[in-house]
């Protein structure tokens, strides 16, 4: 029987995407933010990291026992001429601090790369009567 953490990736998903095409948004949203906005490349956001609980907890599950502590969420934005072409990149944290790079098969660490994209976009997906929607 294969754990969760050797089998994270099941079946096909349309939120696993190749880990190149990742870093390609990833690169562009930091050149974005350099050469368009001017940004020191050092001082660009590049992601943000959260606790594995508190995500859970935010979606009401408060009895599960995560396989990593950790999830680290990368910015990057395709190419193009939409402002909004924004994309959130997961993937898992070790308990060392250390991204986990999934791959389809996670025992052998063979077969393609990936990560995770989530997301659905503001405005299209947003509570509009949230005060943090108008703040």
């Amino acid at each position: 029987m294969k754990t969760v953490q050797q089998n994270l990736k099941t079946t096909q998903t349309l939120f696993a995407i190749p880990l190149r095409e990742a870093l390609h948004d990833i690169c562009h949203y930091k050149k974005v933010m350099t050469e368009n906005l001017g940004v020191p490349s050092k001082d660009v956001l590049k992601a943000f990291t959260i606790e594995a609980k508190e995500l859970l907890e935010a979606v009401g599950v408060t009895d599960a026992k995560p396989v990593y502590p950790k999830v680290r969420v990368y910015l990057g934005m395709k190419s193009g001429d939409k402002a909004y072409d924004m994309r959130l990149f997961i993937t898992p944290v070790n308990s060392k601090g250390k991204d986990v790079i999934l791959h389809e098969n996670q025992e052998t660490q063979e077969g393609e790369s990936y990560v995770y994209d989530f997301i659905v976009p503001c405005p299209n997906s947003c509570d509009p009567t949230s005060p943090l929607f108008s703040a």
